[in-house]
């Protein structure tokens, strides 16, 4: 389970050539403001799928699937908010990187529109008491 405490780390050992976009972030903003940081990362992860370099692009997505498991509410909600509500950015390359997440990350997909990154209206099915997150039913596919 990832914690709050332990994103930077780990952002920086898995995605080594992310590393120098976190000390940029770090000497602009003189601190780590995750949900900003986070929103370069979805930047970062939609140049790498553009650029072909698919098992980075699979690697990070992976990445963001642990974090919407994570019981650490405020990772899960960072993966949501700053990164899934952000890949509306790859603009044609969108629905081809929704088919690449995981289970989950499809899941909380169906809420949010392509264009905009926002929840869609009428579309909130429940919301996730631990983490207050609107999140569409469990299938009943499993």
């Amino acid at each position: 389970m990832i914690k709050q405490e332990q994103i930077i780390s780990e952002l920086r050992s898995r995605f080594p050539d992310f590393a120098e976009k976190i000390n940029e972030h770090a000497e602009y903003y003189e601190e780590i403001l995750l949900h900003v940081l986070f929103g370069d990362f979805t930047r970062f992860v939609i140049t790498k799928y553009q650029n072909e370099e698919i098992p980075d692009v699979k690697k990070a997505l992976e990445f963001i699937e642990e974090m919407l498991g994570s019981e650490d509410e405020y990772v899960d909600e960072l993966a949501h908010v700053s990164f899934l509500e952000n890949l509306h950015q790859a603009d044609s390359d969108y629905r081809a990187l929704i088919q690449l997440l995981g289970d989950e990350g499809k899941r909380r997909m169906e809420i949010i529109d392509p264009e905009t990154g926002d929840l869609k209206e009428g579309e909130i099915k429940m919301v996730d008491e631990e983490t207050d997150i609107n999140l569409p039913p469990e299938s009943d596919e499993n």
